[in-house]
C-alpha cells in the first residue's frame, strides 16, 4: 500500500514536469508570431488608434485634437461618405457575382471531365495575372477607339461605352477586372475542395429516392459546403472594401473622382498630403466597418452554415456532360482572350496596334518589343529585385507559419486556443489600420527605401491563412509519430524538421504558389516604401510604361503589353510547377470547412 502511495506521489511531479516542458516547447515555437504580432501589429493598432485622435503631419510633433478628426470625416470632408458609397457599391457588383462564379467554375470541375486539368488551368490563369498587369490589360482590352470589346460589340451593332473614361462605366469595368482574375482562383480551388469533401453517400442516398439534380445539390451539397461558402464571402467582402492596386492603376481615381475609393482616400490622405492623424481616424472608422459587417456575418452564419464532414466527385452520364463540354470550352475561352490579345498586342508594331478594325494576327511579328522593353528602362533590375523581396518573403512565411502552425496543432499549454484565434482574427484587420504606423516606424528604424519592410515582417509567424492551412494539415497526421520519434531521441524541433514537415509537401507547394502570386503582384508595399528607382520592383516598373512621356512621349502601348507579359510569366510557370499539389494541399488542410 505503502508503494503504491508513493508511485502515485511520484507521479504527480512527473506529470507537472512533463506539461511544463510540452508548454514550454509549444511557447518556443509560438514565439516568432508572438514577437510578429506585438512589433507589426498589435504596437501599430495602438500606435494608429493614439494617432486617430490627433493632428499630425510628419514635420510637427502630433497635437491632441479629441475628435476633431472623426468630426472632420463625417461631416466636412466631401470625398469621405462618397469614397464610402463607390466602395459598397464595388463590393456589391463583386462579391455575390465573384462567389457564384468561383461555386459554378468549381461545380463544373467537379464532374468528370476529360481535360479537367487543362480546364481548371485556363480558368486559374488570370488570377496569376500580376494586379498592375491584369489593370493595364484590360485598360488597353476595353480601349474605347481601339479597343477589343468594343470591336467585338460594333459587329453586332452596339455601340460600346468608354468604359474608363465613364463616370457610369468606370466601377463596372473595375470589377470586371475583379471577376476575371478571382473567378476562376484561389476562391473556386477552396470551393472545389469543398466539394471533394462532400461525401458520396447522401447524394446517392438523395438520388435513391428521387432528388433531382438541383434538389441534391440545393438540399445536400450546398448545407455541405457552408462553411466553405463562409469562408469565401467573408474573406470576399474584405478584399472587396479594400480595392485600390486596379483603381490606381486604371484611372488614378477618376474620372472625376467616380473611382475614388475608400483605400485610395486613406492613402491620399496619408501619403500624398501627409495628414497622418486625420488618415489614422479613416483607418478605424473603416476597420470598425469591417468589424461590423464580419460580426452580422457571423450571427447570421448560425442560421445557414452547417459544420460536417467525405469525399465525392460528382459523376454524370456523357449526354448530360457535352453541355458541361461546351460551357467549360466557352469559359476558357473567355478568361484566356485577353491573353491572348494581349500576347498579339505585344507583337505588333507601333503603327499596327492602333490600326481599326484590328488584326487579330501581327503581320509581322515584333519579337524586338521585348528586349526594346529591357533597353528602355531597367526592367531586369525591376525583376531582380522582385525576385529577392519574393524568395526571400516566401521563404520566411513557410518557415514560420509552420512553427507556428505546429505550436497550436501538436502542443497543449495555457491560452493556446486564444492565441489561435487571436491569429485568425487579423485575417479580418485591414492593412489601413496598421499602414501608417508601421511607415513611421521604418521610418525611424531607416529602412524606407530597402525591402526589409517587404521581408522582415514574414519572417515573424508570416501569415494567418497560411498559419491555418498549416495547422489545420498536421492536426490530420497521427500523434504516434511524433511519439515514436521522441521514443528514439528525438526533439521537439527535430520532430517538426524531420517527421511533419516532409509530410506537409503538398501544403507547402500550396502556400509556397499562394505567397509567390502574392509577394510578386505586391503593388502598395513597394508603392509606399521603396523610393529609388534602382530598387523598384516589376510592379512598380510598369507605371513607366503608363506614360508616353515618360519614354521620350512615344506611344508605347506594345511595350506595355510585352512588358505586362513578362511581368506574368513568372506566375504561370510557378503555378504549373505546382499545380498537381495546389487542390490537394487544400483538401488536405481541410480548408474546405
Amino acid at each position: 500500500m505503502a508503494a503504491t502511495d508513493l508511485s502515485r506521489t511520484g507521479s504527480a511531479p512527473r506529470r507537472m514536469s512533463l506539461a511544463r516542458r510540452e508548454a514550454i516547447e509549444g511557447y518556443i515555437c509560438l514565439a516568432p508570431w508572438a514577437i510578429g504580432f506585438v512589433v507589426f501589429i498589435a504596437g501599430p493598432m495602438v500606435a494608429s488608434f493614439v494617432l486617430s485622435f490627433a493632428e499630425y503631419d510628419v514635420v510637427r510633433a502630433p497635437r491632441f485634437v479629441g475628435l476633431a478628426n472623426f468630426q472632420r470625416a463625417f461631416f466636412k470632408d466631401e470625398l469621405f461618405w462618397s469614397s464610402l458609397g463607390r466602395t459598397f457599391y464595388y463590393a456589391l457588383l463583386t462579391v455575390p457575382l465573384g462567389l457564384l462564379g468561383s461555386l459554378l467554375a468549381a461545380l463544373l470541375l467537379n464532374q468528370r471531365l476529360r481535360g479537367a486539368t487543362f480546364f481548371r488551368t485556363c480558368f486559374f490563369l488570370p488570377h496569376l495575372t500580376p494586379a498592375v498587369a491584369a489593370a493595364l490589360l484590360w485598360v488597353w482590352v476595353l480601349q474605347p477607339e481601339f479597343g477589343l470589346v468594343n470591336y467585338l460589340l460594333g459587329l453586332v451593332g452596339i455601340k460600346g461605352p468608354q468604359w474608363f473614361g465613364s463616370k457610369e462605366w468606370a466601377i463596372p469595368s473595375i470589377a470586371m477586372i475583379a471577376l476575371w482574375t478571382g473567378i476562376g482562383g484561389n476562391r473556386m480551388m477552396i470551393f472545389l475542395a469543398g466539394l471533394q469533401g462532400v461525401p458520396s453517400e447522401l447524394l446517392d442516398a438523395a438520388e435513391v429516392d428521387g432528388a433531382n439534380s438541383f434538389q441534391r445539390f440545393r438540399h445536400v451539397t450546398v448545407p455541405l459546403i457552408s462553411p466553405t461558402l463562409f469562408f469565401n464571402l467573408i474573406l470576399g467582402i474584405i478584399g472587396a472594401l479594400q480595392v485600390f492596386t486596379t483603381a490606381l492603376v486604371a484611372t488614378n481615381g477618376g474620372p472625376a473622382y467616380a473611382t475614388w475609393f475608400y483605400a485610395l482616400h486613406i492613402y491620399r490622405t496619408a501619403f500624398q498630403y501627409f495628414t497622418m492623424g486625420y488618415a489614422s481616424a479613416l483607418a478605424w472608422i473603416f476597420f470598425v466597418i469591417v468589424l461590423a459587417f464580419t460580426y452580422v456575418q457571423v450571427k447570421v452564419s448560425g442560421r445557414w452554415v452547417y459544420y460536417a464532414g467525405g469525399g465525392a466527385v460528382v459523376a454524370s452520364s456523357a449526354v448530360a456532360r457535352a453541355p458541361l463540354y461546351a460551357v467549360a470550352v466557352f469559359l476558357s475561352v473567355l478568361f484566356l482572350a485577353p491573353f491572348y490579345w494581349t500576347a498579339v498586342s505585344s507583337l505588333k508594331s507601333v503603327t499596327e496596334i492602333f490600326l481599326f478594325p484590328p488584326t487579330w494576327v501581327p503581320t509581322v511579328p515584333q519579337w524586338g518589343n521585348y528586349p526594346e522593353v529591357f533597353r528602355r528602362v531597367p526592367f531586369g533590375t525591376f525583376t531582380l529585385n522582385s525576385a529577392i523581396i519574393t524568395s526571400l518573403a516566401v521563404l520566411g512565411t513557410l518557415l514560420t507559419s509552420s512553427l507556428v502552425a505546429y505550436s497550436f496543432a501538436r502542443f497543449r499549454y495555457p491560452a493556446r486556443n486564444f492565441f489561435f484565434m487571436l491569429t485568425l482574427s487579423t485575417m479580418m484587420l485591414p492593412y489601413e489600420v496598421t499602414l501608417i504606423p508601421t511607415y513611421l516606424m521604418y521610418n525611424k528604424l531607416g529602412w524606407l527605401d530597402t525591402y526589409l519592410p517587404l521581408i522582415v515582417p514574414y519572417w515573424f509567424g508570416g501569415n494567418a491563412f497560411s498559419i491555418f492551412l498549416m495547422r489545420q494539415f498536421f492536426l490530420t497526421i497521427p500523434r504516434e509519430l511524433d511519439d515514436a520519434a521522441r521514443i528514439d531521441g528525438a526533439n521537439f524541433l527535430h520532430i517538426f524538421w524531420n517527421v511533419l514537415l516532409p509530410l506537409a509537401g503538398p501544403v507547402l507547394a500550396t502556400l509556397a504558389v499562394i505567397g509567390f502570386i502574392y509577394h510578386w503582384n505586391d503593388f502598395l508595399g513597394p508603392l509606399i516604401f521603396l523610393d529609388s528607382r534602382t530598387k523598384f520592383t516589376v510592379a512598380l516598373g510598369l507605371r513607366y510604361f503608363q506614360s508616353a512621356q515618360g519614354l521620350g512621349g512615344e506611344p508605347t502601348e506594345h511595350l506595355l503589353m510585352a512588358a505586362s507579359v513578362i511581368f506574368t510569366i513568372p506566375c504561370i510557370l510557378i503555378f504549373f510547377a505546382a499545380q498537381r499539389y495546389f487542390v490537394q494541399g487544400i483538401v488536405l488542410s481541410g480548408v474546405k470547412g
